[in-house]
């Protein structure tokens, strides 16, 4: 949880970093484009308003010219008015006109005929078509004077510019002809052209100037002059010319119209260097705010959080008396009782549900625990045989079962097995087995043969089962075994210890009906002792997880004092059974576990198994001596030995622990001794002989020795 949220904060982040970048991208490029369009419209006011400057003085030094040619005229006026004769004299003329600046002189009378020219015209009239109607009103108006914009002349067709008088008496109206002076407008052109050379929007960049709709120089850009004289004004244009983009300011007053044109690689030059650096600050603001989020997210949060972990991976695990906190703030105290609610509520369900599932259980126990006989002694009455077992489920049932009856015709059969699976689905199929079992080794034919048909029955009904099974002869003793997946039995021959009974392992029954299986035949003297299991006796684990095993199995079958009361047939399964308990130390069993302990007497009269020291040697005789005359019904003595028992034991240490075990039948008798700290002792067979009043029994009784470690 954790991770993911940490992905998806620095998922929020980058996309804030993201945005951030493209918000800057964004408002550099108008930030840029408003710095181009203030810096045009800056540099197109401060050049209009030089162009009208520039404008201002040209109409002011054109009305002073006319003013002085309009003076020089009413002074040559009043020069031919005080000296007529100078009309006459074209030299006088002309010398006039040079004194006042003037190129030509006309003189006409009060109706505009020319009376005195310095040009060599003649029959011209003031009056006719070739004048321009300022002239016309001039010879009309006594009191009218002008000065005329140059013009071509009439009659050469070169530029000049005439200045006129009308005078009431003759003569009447006198016309001075002045060469135009340099044109006005070429001080606004050059100021334009600096201008343009001084236009700094980037070193690209352009101002084109139209005066009245006519440009006064070209634009380097390239675009068409119709094109910019006819963009919109108050607005910035953008154009494309050549692959070259352009932002286009305009401006208009005075006459002329300005157009600046700025190209946009200069505009947005330093738009990466601003862009890198509000991606850096940027970047190192995100990154401090997602630590500080994750700070106060640590502080606020996953701290209390954490707190409660511990608490809810115990209700998780299913300790419902576990309670959160109500404690760090008001959401997580709320969110605690909350909890707390549900864990109440699930506290009282699942006690009324685990109630009902007990008591099912308990009824599916007993239902179990009935189909497997528990009736001890056994088979009351039969002195041949005799068997107990029992079963430690690891729940309420147990996938683990055991059984054994009396067949008709006559045979002894026990089993211990255990069913694939576990819990109430198992136990239902051990119910099955159980039935299964009973019908068919009831049934007529050999063991094997029986063993096919459970095989395949419990194939077709898809059930699997490892098992031991056995089947005895109770007047031979005579045994058959199987082990199905099985751990072997261990076997007990008459007044020595258990050990394992190698068997041939076979599949497990039902796996499939084609198995085949192999029995094993077993004649054991009278007096032996088979021990049944389950595989969950080997593989019970304690609390450091160490695992019991068959050595386990054998020390406690094999201990003195279950030697001791061999005698009882529960005192094997009890044995192992408080083993088992005692090695997991309260660990809670995994497994379930079954065992089944059979001995088989045959015709044995008595037996003895007696544990004790060197020192009570006189008793150790007496109680063997007695045990062997109530097996024979008859006194006994011992004879033919190289040392009798008493002085055997007399040798001994008297704390010398001493294990003795007897065992009588009508045809032989057997005395197995063991101690510790002497040497074995080769002995040569016990040889018994009853009272004269009574016959031998005949038969070599054996006395063997042995060590007890």
């Amino acid at each position: 949880m954790r991770k993911k949220f940490l992905f998806y904060l620095l998922l929020l982040t980058l996309a804030a970093y993201a945005a951030s970048l493209l918000f800057g991208y964004i408002r550099v490029t108008d930030e840029c484009e408003r710095n181009a369009e203030t810096l045009m419209d800056a540099q197109l006011s401060n050049a209009l308003d030089m162009v009208n400057r520039w404008e201002t003085n040209a109409r002011k030094l054109r009305k002073m010219r006319d003013q002085t040619m309009l003076e020089r005229t009413r002074a040559a006026a009043e020069v031919v008015r005080l000296n007529p004769g100078i009309l006459k004299s074209k030299e006088e003329m002309l010398a006039l006109c040079n004194k006042l600046g003037a190129e030509q002189m006309a003189v006409a009378d009060a109706r505009g005929n020319i009376i005195a020219l310095t040009e060599e015209r003649t029959g011209l009239n003031l009056g006719d078509h070739e004048q321009t109607m300022p002239f016309l009103r001039c010879i009309a108006d006594p009191t009218y004077e002008l000065v005329q914009a140059p013009q071509a002349n009439a009659a050469e067709g070169t530029l000049m510019q005439y200045a006129g008088v009308h005078r009431a008496d003759a003569p009447g109206c006198l016309q001075l002809g002045f060469a135009p002076a340099a044109d006005a407008m070429s001080p606004v052109t050059e100021e334009l052209s600096q201008a343009v050379q001084n236009f700094r929007p980037g070193p690209n960049g352009d101002l084109v100037a139209f005066r009245r709709g006519k440009a006064l120089g070209k634009s380097s850009s390239g675009i068409s002059l119709l094109r910019l004289m006819n963009l919109p004004e108050g607005s910035t244009s953008h154009l494309d010319n050549a692959g070259n983009a352009y932002l286009a300011r305009t401006l208009s007053g005075g006459g002329y119209k300005l157009v600046a044109l700025a190209a946009e690689e200069d505009v947005f030059a330093s738009r990466g260097e601003l862009v890198l650096s509000i991606g850096i600050t940027s970047f190192a603001t995100s990154l401090g705010v997602m630590l500080v989020v994750l700070l106060l997210l640590h502080v606020l949060v996953v701290r209390r959080l954490l707190h409660m972990q511990a608490p809810l991976q115990r209700i998780a695990e299913g300790d419902l008396d576990e309670r959160l906190p109500e404690e760090g703030g008001p959401e997580f105290t709320r969110l605690a009782v909350g909890i707390n609610s549900m864990v109440d509520s699930l506290q009282i369900a699942s006690e009324g549900a685990r109630r009902r599932m007990e008591s099912e259980l308990a009824v599916a126990r007993r239902v179990q625990q009935a189909a497997m006989p528990h009736t001890y002694p056994a088979f009351p009455g039969q002195d041949a045989f005799d068997l107990y077992a029992l079963d430690m489920p690891a729940g309420f049932v147990s996938a683990d079962f055991y059984d054994y009856y009396m067949t008709p015709g006559g045979h002894l059969v026990f089993m211990v097995g255990t069913v694939a699976g576990s819990g109430v689905p198992a136990s239902l199929y051990v119910m099955q087995c159980l039935v299964v079992f009973r019908q068919h080794l009831s049934g007529p034919g050999t063991l094997q043969e029986q063993v096919v048909g459970i095989n395949r029955d419990l194939a077709e009904r898809r059930v699997r089962v490892s098992m031991l099974l056995a089947r005895v002869n109770p007047e031979t003793g005579r045994a058959e075994l199987l082990a199905a997946n099985h751990p072997g039995p261990m076997l007990a021959p008459p007044a020595e210890d258990f050990a394992p009974l190698p068997l041939p392992q076979q599949p497990e029954l039902g796996a499939s009906p084609e198995n085949h299986f192999t029995l094993r035949e077993l004649t054991p003297p009278a007096g032996y002792h088979l021990l049944f299991y389950s595989a969950g006796v080997l593989h019970c684990r304690s609390p450091q997880d160490d695992e019991w095993g068959e050595a386990g199995l054998l020390g406690v079958l094999n201990s003195p004092a279950s030697a001791a009361q061999r005698h009882e047939i529960s005192a094997a399964p009890r044995a192992v059974q408080s083993a088992i308990r005692r090695h997991r130390a309260g660990r809670k069993p995994r497994l379930d576990t079954a065992v089944l302990s059979f001995c088989y007497r045959g015709d044995v009269r008595g037996s003895l198994v007696l544990q004790s020291t060197a020192a009570n040697a006189a008793e150790i005789c007496e109680r063997l001596q007695c045990t062997m005359e109530a097996a024979l019904a008859s006194p006994l003595q011992i004879e033919a030995l190289q040392a009798d028992v008493p002085a055997l034991l007399k040798l001994l240490p008297p704390d010398t622990a001493v294990d003795a075990r007897l065992i009588c039948t009508e045809r032989d008798t057997t005395l197995n001794l063991g101690f510790t700290h002497a040497p074995a002792l080769s002995l040569p067979p016990l040889r018994c002989s009853r009272h004269a009043d009574r016959p031998a029994p005949g038969g070599v009784h054996r006395l063997s020795l042995f060590y007890c470690h």
